[in-house]
């Protein structure tokens, strides 16, 4: 979805506030029971459709604005951060999100892409200022489907900075940060020259420093190297010198190791 994002002057990126946990239990169950699904009681699979919404939901205290707009706590059940389903039900839920969204960036010709909730606007004119129609109608639409702007992640960006889209550089083509590669080159110099087992030790500790805490128990140096070495491939391609020189170097650390991979 981002390929018509690279090369443009201006990249607008809005951030959806508590993206996964505004998607509440019923919004899941009313949604199943319509087409492709039909999880509904004239199809007699309407409890199919609530036992879906039941496994994939959680009860947790999250935010909503009354009826003022003031925001308060309340016990909801709704799609946990971090789920494996969560990401599925909620473009689910967004699909007459990015219908209008989508409409409305034809209309103004700019480019439009979503990742959860990250969503990217781009053209190459500057028709993103506080008070342009196509600004006006963008905030329309999200809150009619009930959700929120984070405000403090609305950033507008042109050609002469780094422009960035879920992580990715998106100036002229796919790319990741420098930061990106030197860490890996970093990890990789760690096995290198200290083995496996201090390896290890001292990328927790970056990692940790980094994220400043762990979501699921401590991250595991080969897996993590793996994932972004994938992540790495995908974005500059197989065929990258960069790519090719540190995927050799961490395959020549695995065959040469007694470490389980899994």
């Amino acid at each position: 979805m981002l390929k018509n994002t690279y090369g443009k002057k201006f990249v607008f990126n809005v951030d959806l506030k508590d993206f996964f946990p505004s998607i509440d239990k019923a919004r899941i169950k009313a949604r199943l029971r319509y087409p492709p699904f039909n999880l509904s009681w004239e199809k007699n699979r309407y409890p199919i459709g609530a036992l879906i919404s039941d496994l994939c939901c959680h009860e947790m205290m999250v935010k909503r604005q009354d009826e003022n707009g003031k925001w308060i706590e309340l016990r909801r059940e709704v799609l946990p951060q971090g789920a494996p389903t969560s990401p599925f039900l909620s473009n689910i839920i967004c699909q007459k999100l990015d219908y209008y969204l989508t409409a409305v960036a034809k209309r103004f010709d700019l480019s439009y892409s979503r990742y959860a909730d990250d969503i990217t606007f781009s053209s190459q004119h500057n028709l993103f200022h506080k008070n342009s129609e196509f600004n006006k109608e963008m905030r329309k639409i999200i809150t009619s489907q009930n959700f929120v702007i984070n405000k403090e992640k609305v950033r507008l960006q042109n050609f002469y900075v780094r422009q960035e889209v879920t992580g990715i550089v998106v100036n002229k083509k796919p790319n990741v940060r420098k930061k990106f590669v030197k860490q890996l080159r970093m990890w990789l110099y760690y096995w290198e020259t200290y083995g496996y087992g201090k390896a290890n030790y001292l990328f927790q500790k970056d990692y940790l420093k980094e994220k400043g805490h762990h979501k699921k128990g401590e991250p595991n140096l080969i897996d993590v190297l793996s994932g972004k070495l994938d992540f790495l491939k995908m974005i500059k391609g197989e065929n990258d010198s960069t790519y090719q020189k540190l995927d050799f170097r961490y395959k020549k650390l695995i065959n040469n190791s007694n470490v389980y991979t899994g």
